[in-house]
């Protein structure tokens, strides 16, 4: 019966963390959430960029990400400026 509750205490203290941290998210500046969300769409073009580097076959994809890539880090050096 001690798990039980334990395990309910643990998932409000979660749930409250998890509504703290949108709260605070929300009250950045738009030009922080926007780096926020550009840096998130980096990090997985990097990651597709690493999956195409695996495959031959799906080498005609790679020039198309490094340009979004691409794109997105001068995007976010403009706003950084």
């Amino acid at each position: 019966m001690n798990g039980c509750k334990d395990v309910m205490l643990m998932q409000r203290l979660l749930e409250d963390a998890a509504d703290e941290a949108l709260f605070s998210y929300e009250t950045l500046p738009l030009r922080e959430r926007m780096l926020n969300r550009l840096s998130d769409l980096m990090f997985c073009a990097d990651d597709v960029l690493q999956m195409i580097s695996t495959d031959c076959s799906l080498a005609d994809c790679e020039i198309p990400v490094r340009r979004a890539y691409d794109s997105i880090n001068t995007l976010m050096k403009t706003l950084c400026n």
